[in-house]
């Protein structure tokens, strides 16, 4: 949609849309980010190499930051394939700096409500809640009362167990009497 109105080439170096990307082995181009071609290392595993729990939240800039500090591809651009969620946070970065909106907002203007999709959006947090994703089994309102507090600092994590828990149990509800 930006090629095709004039904002970018998917030929672009990354460099062209975030100046502050590292320089590398070779030039990245758009296109090998959205192929999967470029050699980027994955966030994730960058973050799980360097002793972060995957099972904890991190934030987009911790991601970000580390990409940043990689100092080598997996392997030249456009010489193998393997896939990498950091090239589509960085194709969401391009999206940000061109349109000037964050991401979410662009993808519900011009992808999400002209599609009439009006239950999906693009959820950058995995504390924020979305409506109707999921319905909480009788069972699982029966216990969430029960779960004990927990210290302060680590009550934002208790939510996001209880939420998950709550999530599992609607799920294993629906799996059950679909049975």
């Amino acid at each position: 949609m930006l090629a095709a109105d004039g904002c970018l080439n998917i030929e672009d170096d990354v460099r062209a849309h975030i100046p502050t990307f590292p320089h590398l082995e070779a030039p990245i181009t758009l296109a090998h980010l959205m192929h999967n071609t470029s050699g980027i290392r994955d966030m994730l595993e960058i973050m799980r190499l360097g002793g972060v729990d995957l099972g904890q939240a991190c934030i987009a800039q911790d991601l970000l930051d580390a990409v940043w500090r990689q100092q080598r591809l997996n392997f030249l651009p456009n010489t193998s394939y393997l896939y990498s969620n950091s090239n589509f946070m960085l194709l969401g970065h391009v999206v940000e700096r061109i349109s000037g909106e964050p991401l979410a907002d662009f993808l519900d203007r011009h992808f999400f409500a002209p599609l009439g999709m009006m239950m999906t959006r693009h959820t950058p947090t995995i504390d924020e809640l979305v409506p109707g994703l999921a319905r909480l089994s009788s069972r699982a309102r029966r216990l969430a009362p029960r779960m004990a507090p927990f210290p302060a600092a680590r009550r934002g994590r208790a939510r996001i167990l209880r939420r998950r828990s709550r999530a599992l149990a609607c799920t294993v509800s629906r799996t059950s009497t679909a049975r």
